[in-house]
């Protein structure tokens, strides 16, 4: 719950949570607390029987989540929230289209929207009750905001966090007059799961200093990249080379705010840390690296501002700003499921000095020597991407002169093959 508010998902007084445990017993938020400081002790238990034990009063939304962990037996986690950009969507009574995104749609799932009622009554909860029966496992509730259920609470986070980037995305499109496009084979990113599971094992040994060293920047990188919204819970990929046939990867499915080193997965000659699973991005990172001697990070995120870019046929204008023409050279787009596939035509497409690819309705992916220059190339796409929009808010776009393209090209790029 605190971290709902810490990610500006909800107000102080917003939101509210229920978990069910082995034994039945559900775990609720209270009500009128501040969710920046709700503490283990407040949460209130309501057992089979319906008896509540807490030191506050329970939510007053807690009759629609009963309602829904009553309808799914399935479910154990029940969250609700008030992003902006969903809440956005529910004044309009319409869902996010998550299709954009197929690794966001197929982790969401299918996405229906509750009639209004009147917050905490009979009404409202028999409403989304009626939702969850038809199969959905989040709705937005007209007019007031989002219900997600999950098998656990971070699941739960995780669909909403989703939804609410994808959400964001959609607005930003709109807003400038843009339309989306869908990939023709949805189901192709699927493939590089496939192939990291296959991933031979082996027996690690004790670390080197430069192995630790490289696991600890990972972990700061990632944590970073979350905590300015690059990426999302579970979806930002970071790999750094150790050795010549070795480099340490984020592990798939671990929290990137709360990550720690040891969760790494370090990637030898082609197979895998024993007992661990990378990320799916693990054979692109390591056809990047046997390719490209001189570069030795590489990371993949789905920053909102710059997957505009990503789920509409708009080009991305680098020569606006001199730092993104600087940084970034091009940014050119390959299709979807690229990287999955054919990993080796990707790493032929990037180096130094054209480190950065767009790939349609997935993510972004930056290469360099250091870890921060491939970090600060994401944020300065990310950052210009945003500020391309916002400039078309308030007059027309206009780029760098000849003359001053010329003047970069002289300073940063002379000598360059």
């Amino acid at each position: 719950m605190r971290r709902t508010y810490a990610q500006g998902m909800t107000t102080s007084s917003g939101g509210n949570i229920t978990l069910r445990d082995e034994d039945g017993d559900q775990w609720v938020t209270p009500s009128a607390i501040d969710k920046a400081t709700v503490s283990q002790d407040l949460i209130l238990k309501v057992d089979a029987q319906g008896k509540i034990e807490g030191k506050k009063p329970i939510s007053s939304e807690y009759p629609f989540h009963r309602r829904v962990l009553e309808t799914r037996p399935d479910l154990n986690a029940v969250y609700h929230a008030h992003p902006k950009a969903i809440v956005g969507f529910s004044f309009a009574q319409i869902a996010p289209d998550m299709k954009v995104i197929p690794k966001y749609s197929d982790y969401v799932g299918r996405i229906n929207v509750a009639e209004y009622a009147c917050p905490g009554t009979e009404d409202l909860a028999g409403n989304i009750a009626k939702e969850f029966a038809d199969g959905c496992d989040a709705a937005i509730l007209s007019n007031h905001g989002i219900v997600t259920g999950a098998g656990s609470v971070e699941e739960a986070f995780v669909k909403t966090e989703l939804i609410e980037r994808t959400a964001r995305m959609e607005i930003l499109a709109k807003s400038n007059g843009l339309e989306w496009i869908y990939p023709d084979h949805p189901d192709a990113y699927k493939n590089a799961a496939q192939q990291v599971h296959l991933m031979e094992e082996y027996e690690p040994e004790k670390p080197s200093e430069k192995e630790l060293e490289a696991r600890t920047l990972i972990c700061k990188w990632a944590n970073r990249a979350y905590k300015k919204n690059l990426c999302g819970t579970l979806d930002g990929s970071f790999a750094m080379r150790v050795t010549k046939n070795s480099f340490v990867i984020t592990p798939a499915n671990v929290d990137r705010m709360n990550m720690q080193p040891d969760d790494c997965v370090l990637i030898r000659a082609g197979k895998r840390e024993k007992g661990k699973t990378p990320d799916d991005s693990a054979i692109l990172f390591q056809t990047i690296f046997d390719t490209h001697a001189d570069l030795n990070y590489a990371l993949m995120a789905s920053p909102v501002s710059i997957m505009v870019f990503a789920i509409t046929d708009r080009d991305f204008p680098v020569k606006v700003i001199p730092e993104s023409y600087q940084m970034l050279r091009e940014l050119p787009k390959m299709e979807f499921g690229t990287w999955q596939n054919d990993p080796r035509k990707v790493a032929g497409q990037v180096r130094e000095n054209r480190p950065v690819v767009l790939f349609r309705n997935d993510c972004l992916l930056s290469v360099g020597r250091s870890e921060f220059k491939s970090f600060d190339r994401l944020e300065v796409a990310d950052y210009t991407a945003q500020s391309i929009f916002d400039s078309e808010m308030i007059g027309a776009l206009v780029p760098l002169s000849k003359q001053a393209i010329k003047d970069i090209e002289d300073k940063f790029f002379k000598g360059e093959v």
